[in-house]
């Protein structure tokens, strides 16, 4: 039997909450940034090197961003060809 368990992984009050629909590594230097995007309305952009929290973050909203009204946020999706980073 083969057990294979990850060798890191993010902590659960800085992950999304909902499935991650896309994730699309970023062109950088080290090569190690990614973005995340996710059914719970947020967007994250990571640290490969470092998964403890995000490095950023957005929330995608219908218009400004109420706290007390969660309706507001909508799922998001990062299509490769309209993308810009």
């Amino acid at each position: 039997m083969n057990n294979h368990l990850p060798s890191i992984i993010s902590e659960v009050e800085t992950s999304h909450h909902e499935p991650v629909v896309d994730l699309i590594w970023m062109s950088s230097k080290g090569g190690n940034e990614f973005v995340s995007c996710s059914t719970d309305g947020k967007v994250y952009w990571w640290d490969s090197r470092n998964l403890s929290a995000p490095t950023d973050s957005l929330i995608v909203s219908e218009g400004p961003l109420n706290a007390s009204d969660p309706s507001s946020i909508i799922g998001s999706y990062c299509p490769i060809n309209s993308i810009n980073l």
